[in-house]
């Protein structure tokens, strides 16, 4: 069945991007009885703050996405979402940098990553760029190595989880735009798809709330989701991730092999 075609609002640099939403690998959730609300916390070292550099010696200059370790054989991939790393109009962002645990400031203990200049390797579904499909909105980033090492050595990884069932017990983590601490929603999703391809989780004070909800759920470590896609992630309650299915374990088994 092909995707529904939506139409998709452009998204503001106060938006929230990016955030993980984490999925307990235990029986579904019944459906939530109140809604949650977030508030901030001491982060996850996996979950991390994406920003645009300035392109010649790597100091950062915008700060709007979130982005997560996720499990891969060179130990060097992020995934957030597809407008962060791709605009109709500018093209790809060619200057990244990835803060994991950043609170407050980058942490000395996960360190900077970047994916930065002419060769930096980054995919996102075709989807995206031809149409902006919003049910395409995710990305994979790969990181270039520090100190020896990769990413995912000093941080761990999230495991990505693909046609989970719904409704689901979650962590929402992320940072809000240009917010310097991390912060946490938890609760379950909704029952069912919403408009056949997106997962929904309510959780107010959205407005300090996860800026990356393209990210990791969490429990058993396993990211269900991402925030984007549909209403530019959703609103002051509502909140939206592309529902992982075939489709995106088909590009991270291609970001997999970079």
């Amino acid at each position: 069945m092909t995707r529904i075609r939506l139409a998709l609002v452009a998204v503001t640099a106060a938006a929230l991007v990016g955030a993980a939403l984490v999925g307990v690998a235990a029986p579904a959730a019944s459906a939530p009885q109140s809604v949650p609300s977030a508030h901030d916390f001491g982060g996850w070292p996996t979950v991390g703050a994406l920003l645009t550099t300035n392109g010649t010696d790597h100091s950062p200059q915008t700060h709007n996405c979130t982005a997560s370790v996720v499990n891969s054989p060179h130990h060097n991939l992020i995934m957030t979402a597809a407008h962060c790393v791709y605009d109709s109009g500018s093209g790809w962002r060619k200057y990244l940098a990835f803060f994991p645990g950043y609170n407050g400031g980058p942490s000395s203990t996960y360190g900077s990553w970047y994916a930065y200049g002419r060769g930096v390797k980054m995919l996102v579904n075709q989807g995206w760029i031809t149409n902006r499909d919003p049910a395409y909105d995710y990305a994979f980033i790969v990181l270039t190595p520090s100190g020896g090492k990769s990413v995912q050595d000093r941080t761990g990884a999230l495991n990505l989880s693909f046609d989970t069932g719904l409704p689901k017990k979650i962590d929402l983590v992320g940072y809000p735009a240009n917010g310097a601490k991390p912060r946490i929603c938890s609760g379950s999703t909704t029952g069912g798809k919403v408009q056949q391809w997106f997962v929904q989780f309510d959780c107010t004070n959205r407005r300090a709330a996860p800026a990356a909800a393209r990210g990791p759920y969490r429990g058993a470590k396993n990211v269900i989701g991402l925030t984007g896609g549909y209403e530019e992630g959703g609103g002051a309650v509502h909140n939206y991730s592309v529902y992982f299915d075939h489709e995106t374990r088909d590009l991270y088994q291609r970001a997999e092999a970079l």
